[in-house]
């Protein structure tokens, strides 16, 4: 019997669409083991990326996961390397999610439409450099990723302790 997952691990499970990656399951079960203790899963993708896996957005990093019988994948970017990400919808199917990162590129395909441009802006917001201390920023600029991330939190992308991390880390 599998042992229950962590909280932040199913509700960010909840929250993506199964679609093409229904068959995740193994990777979704096991994603703990490859998470520090101390770190959280904000939000999952199913994708494909030397194998179809799953897209993990941690307050840390980014991470694909393959792990299956005779094949495992781990590939990870810290937020604090990624210069750029990219979505691309393929037709009318699902998408490309491009991320770039200390002079390499990744791209995670079969991404589910609905869950590819909410993962995006989410790196986008983790990704975001803080204004310095002492520094002028700009107060429309907070107060629009502060409107971004309402948005994330209305549409059931980030919970309501997510939505307080990300506005707490904006104005500290």
């Amino acid at each position: 019997m599998s042992e229950p997952l962590r909280a932040d691990i199913a509700s960010a499970r909840d929250r993506m669409h199964l679609g093409w990656g229904a068959g995740r399951k193994r990777e979704i079960q096991r994603l703990a083991k490859y998470l520090a203790p101390s770190e959280r899963v904000t939000m999952m993708a199913a994708g494909a990326y030397g194998g179809p896996g799953i897209l993990v957005l941690t307050d840390r990093r980014v991470l694909f996961l393959v792990d299956r019988i005779g094949m495992k994948v781990s590939e990870d970017f810290s937020l604090d390397r990624i210069t750029n990400v990219q979505w691309a919808l393929d037709g009318m199917g699902p998408g490309t999610l491009t991320i770039h990162a200390a002079g390499a590129t990744a791209e995670i395909k079969h991404v589910d439409r609905r869950d590819g441009p909410a993962i995006v802006e989410a790196i986008r917001l983790a990704t975001a450099p803080s204004p310095a201390v002492g520094a002028t920023s700009s107060v429309s600029t907070v107060a629009e990723q502060l409107t971004q991330l309402a948005a994330l939190r209305d549409q059931g992308v980030l919970t309501d302790d997510e939505f307080a991390t990300q506005k707490a880390r904006l104005l500290g």
